[in-house]
């Protein structure tokens, strides 16, 4: 879980940017590694025995890991909200000052699987509901979180979706609330925002990195959405750091 600060890491093969908030539910196979952009940021571990999960899912879940990610190539990547971030922080430390025994593991779990289940809006006991997205928009989400297919914009979520835009529209807003294009401007804003912060590039070239080949419009998008020019957000985020 992401305290503080942006850095990317690499994770199974893969480089995600993950920021304030971010969560990654990590598996035991999966490989990963905090790379570049770390300077200024902080994050809280937690590991735990498999078999403790497994016995939550038991108890609660009709033995189903599919809230978990567990059959993705990927780990399940969340931005956390606000209050959920800061709850899920909380007990996350809490734990480093108690005793590690099995109640004591389940507690956090439990907290911690109410407040994802929460927000990715899954009511029922198996873990599945209305809003929870099929197997093919989950794949698709994993795969925008490649900086590649970032660059390869709305096309390439719709290419390799290979489905038709309107369904792919309508899947998207109903499991995540954004269009497509929120979500493709989303992706390119983080992915932005891990170049300003962990690399010597210039705007254009970062802009160009994220598969805006208009700056005028990349600077708009920025603004929106940070308040301030790409520019003064790199001065800033910098000087909070030293």
């Amino acid at each position: 879980l992401v305290e503080s600060g942006c850095l990317l890491q690499k994770i199974n093969g893969r480089i995600v940017e993950m920021r304030k908030g971010t969560l990654v539910l990590m598996r035991p196979n999966d490989c990963h590694v905090v790379g570049a952009g770390v300077e200024g940021a902080s994050f809280c571990n937690v590991a735990f025995p498999t078999k403790a999960l497994r016995h939550l899912a038991q108890s609660y879940f009709g033995g189903s890991l599919e809230f978990w990610g567990w059959q993705g190539k990927m780990p399940l990547q969340i931005q956390m909200k606000k209050e959920p971030f800061e709850r899920v922080l909380f007990s996350a430390k809490a734990l480093a000052g108690q005793e590690k025994d099995r109640f004591t593991c389940e507690r956090f779990l439990m907290n911690l699987v109410f407040e994802l289940k929460r927000q990715l809006g899954i009511s029922s006991a198996e873990g599945k509901g209305k809003n929870t997205p099929p197997r093919w928009l989950a794949e698709l989400h994993e795969a925008m979180m490649s900086p590649e297919n970032v660059r390869g914009g709305l096309g390439q979520l719709f290419r390799l979706a290979g489905r038709c835009r309107e369904h792919v529209s309508r899947s998207f807003k109903a499991s995540y609330g954004l269009s497509p294009v929120d979500f493709v401007n989303e992706r390119r804003l983080l992915l932005a925002e891990g170049l300003l912060l962990s690399s010597e590039m210039k705007i254009p070239d970062i802009a160009e990195q994220c598969g805006i080949c208009n700056l005028s419009h990349f600077h708009r998008l920025f603004r929106a959405k940070y308040g301030m020019s790409p520019h003064h957000f790199r001065i800033g985020r910098r000087a909070a750091v030293i």
